[in-house]
């Protein structure tokens, strides 16, 4: 029975010990199997990401190369823009070059001829022959105290020390014919304090003929000195001087040498802003303004009425109105 028993055990184990290497294999089999399999998963895996890698590479390398095929074009295409643009434009800058140079030498050609043949016309002009001699010889024969600038000064020493009427009144006509022609002459008599001498000379003068002349040609040369900037402000600043223009206006409304060159001065002042503001806060001014434009235009509209009736009942042709100096347009 104990050898049995012991059979038994043995046998027993034996299965038993065969059983556990039977599953042990099993085991080890199915561990490689897992094994296998994961490995397999990770080396599929990586060939994915390494297939994808490698087409967006390829997909980019390949749009790079369209990108650059693309932009070739592109740039081939302005290039050649740019040269056929550039070439019009030679081509037009040529021809105009050309056509420039042509009318330039067609215009110098007609200039020529046209000089030419005036001047063939001109030799055989008798009395312009006898005005060029005159001019030559005046120009020969002009000497130091014939010109413009020391006439100016002595025409403006005899103002500022004559009390005679005659030489007062050339020298006023000679500073009105210097004024009007030399800038510099201008800035002279303005420098020199002559302005006030004006002025006063115009309200010392009375209505004779003479006096009247020197007013006249005073109030043109105030006039020359006030239409430019450099003597406007001279003239302006000077004591009385819009007052004493106004009143020589107002006396002289109906004498229209007199009137039309005070108001061109009034005028030549008024230009600047500053000096227009100031002349339109003179109440006595603006009043003699006013009442010099009324007494004017109620002048004129009678002078109208008359002539249209003396044109209904005569039947003759209307005879020309008489103008008015612009008083109003004056400030």
């Amino acid at each position: 029975l104990a050898k049995q028993r012991e059979a038994a055990v043995c046998l027993q184990s034996a299965v038993r010990g065969f059983q556990q290497r039977k599953a042990l294999e099993k085991q080890q089999e199915a561990a490689i199997a897992l094994q296998q399999g994961f490995r397999r998963l990770c080396a599929v895996r990586k060939y994915h990401q390494t297939v994808v890698v490698l087409q967006r590479r390829f997909r980019a390398s390949r749009a790079r190369a369209a990108a650059v095929r693309d932009y070739q074009a592109y740039r081939q295409s302005v290039i050649a823009m740019q040269r056929r643009y550039r070439a019009s434009r030679t081509a037009c800058s040529a021809e105009r070059d050309y056509h420039t140079s042509r009318g330039a030498a067609a215009t110098s050609i007609q200039a020529a001829w046209r000089g030419w043949r005036l001047r063939s016309q001109l030799a055989h002009d008798r009395q312009l022959a006898e005005v060029r001699e005159r001019v030559r010889a005046a120009n020969s024969a002009a000497t130091e105290p014939m010109l413009l600038g020391n006439r100016t000064r002595s025409a403006l020493t005899l103002l500022l020390e004559s009390t005679s009427t005659t030489f007062v009144r050339r020298a006023v006509k000679n500073l009105d014919t210097a004024t009007a022609l030399s800038e510099k002459c201008c800035a002279t008599i303005a420098h020199d304090g002559a302005v006030p001498v004006l002025l006063e000379l115009i309200r010392s003068c009375n209505r004779s003929r003479p006096n009247q002349d020197i007013v006249m040609y005073s109030l043109q040369i105030l006039r020359n000195l006030s239409q430019l900037p450099g003597t406007r402000s001279t003239v302006f600043n000077t004591h009385n001087c819009v007052s004493a223009i106004t009143e020589t206006l107002y006396t002289y409304k109906e004498n229209p040498s007199l009137a039309m060159p005070a108001s061109d001065l009034l005028r030549a002042l008024a230009t600047d802003p500053g000096h227009c503001k100031t002349i339109k806060s003179m109440d006595r001014v603006m009043g003699r303004l006013s009442s010099t434009l009324k007494t004017l235009q109620h002048k004129h509209t009678v002078e109208v009425k008359l002539n249209q009736r003396k044109t209904s009942t005569l039947g003759a042709r209307p005879l020309p109105a008489v103008r008015v100096p612009a008083a109003r347009s004056t400030v």
